[in-house]
């Protein structure tokens, strides 16, 4: 097993419990908020001085012909 396995095991069980205490209607609330709000929003992200992440989720991998 990669580290990279390891890895995505652990997340794959972090999702898991975060299926398990945040509802789908609770995490669609969120997402409104966060959308109306700009929270989130890249150049306020960029502009933080501690460490932030930018992540991008596929539905498929183009490299491994998915």
């Amino acid at each position: 097993m990669s580290i990279l396995d390891e890895i995505a095991g652990y997340a794959k069980l972090r999702v898991e419990e975060n299926k398990k205490s945040c509802s789908l209607d609770e995490l669609k609330k969120r997402c409104e908020y966060i959308e109306k709000s700009g929270e989130l929003a890249f150049e306020k992200a960029l502009g933080k001085k501690e460490l932030s992440y930018i992540l991008e989720c596929k539905k498929a991998s183009p490299s491994k012909g998915i």
